[in-house]
């Protein structure tokens, strides 16, 4: 729908969560994080860039293919720094999608990040716990009825 309306471009649209059942490949933060480390890798900025700041990049965008068993082979500067950026392609993003127990809701909650708005989908079947992390991160109450 971004597409047709033209503003895909505009919106960081981000999974916290693989969803079988969902269409948004690509859209996982690490998935999100390495695509954007390619963008910043082939501009001009990075050849702009002090050497230092070219190799950090470079570490960053060759732990992003790194998965698994071999994440133990990196060093721990670097499995911070991809830490670190995908964070903040999470506190990024226009549109989230997640479970209500995702454990990025949780550290996008310890970084104070906040949403204008948070849906919840089939809210009545959720417990009153599964619904604290999604309400802490919005902005907006709804309305009280009861006055």
């Amino acid at each position: 729908m971004l597409k047709k309306t033209g503003l895909a471009d505009d919106v960081i649209l981000v999974r916290s969560k693989a969803d079988n059942g969902a269409d948004l490949s690509g859209a996982q933060t690490p998935d999100r994080a390495k695509a954007y480390l390619k963008e910043l890798k082939d501009s001009s900025l990075y050849r702009r860039a002090p050497r230092a700041i070219q190799q950090t990049l470079r570490d960053m965008t060759m732990a992003a293919d790194v998965t698994g068993n071999l994440r133990v082979k990196l060093s721990l500067t670097t499995l911070r720094q991809r830490r670190s950026f995908e964070a903040l392609v999470l506190q990024s993003a226009n549109v989230l999608f997640s479970t209500t127990n995702s454990g990025h809701l949780e550290r996008l909650i310890d970084d104070g990040a906040l949403f204008d708005w948070t849906i919840v989908e089939e809210a009545a079947k959720a417990t009153g716990s599964e619904l604290l992390a999604p309400q802490l991160l919005s902005m907006r109450a709804p309305p009280d009825r009861g006055s």
